[in-house]
């Protein structure tokens, strides 16, 4: 399994643990796509976005992962409370992950690239999100040497 699919995975699964202001199952998925009736439940998708790999020397590797959020509800766009407890969500949700790490991953930064889409809220009536989170993991690539 590729190291952004791990990441993706443990992610969503953290987001399956913690309680929240509202629940949710978040999912991972390669395309955060739904119908409007489906959008009537709270949707949180976990996609693998980026990976860039740099080398260190010597072998070792640093992968820098963005690992996309995608939070999809459907709402009334005129409910201030609402959109303001999906803000907050949002908010929860990417506070949670600042300064996480594992023994294999950490944390570099979260980024709310789109705290919500206004094009979304309008046309579709969908409160639409997205939070990336960045990670650096650090490897060694293993080289076989013949004699």
């Amino acid at each position: 399994m590729s190291r952004a699919i791990e990441l993706a995975e443990s992610i969503t699964s953290i987001l399956n643990t913690v309680e929240f202001s509202r629940s949710f199952t978040a999912i991972r998925s390669y395309r955060a796509t739904f119908t409007i009736k489906e959008l009537s439940t709270l949707h949180v998708v976990v996609v693998p976005s980026a990976i860039v790999q740099t080398p260190l020397g010597r072998g070792s590797n640093l992968d820098d992962i963005t690992i996309d959020i995608v939070v999809l509800k459907q709402i009334d766009p005129t409910n201030n409370e609402e959109l303001d407890s999906m803000m907050d969500l949002v908010q929860e949700i990417a506070d949670h992950f600042r300064g996480s790490r594992s023994s294999l991953w950490q944390w570099v930064s979260t980024n709310i690239l789109i705290p919500y889409d206004p094009e979304d809220l309008t046309d579709r009536r969908v409160f639409t999100s997205l939070i990336q989170l960045r990670y650096h993991l650090m490897w060694v690539k293993n080289v076989s040497t013949t004699s």
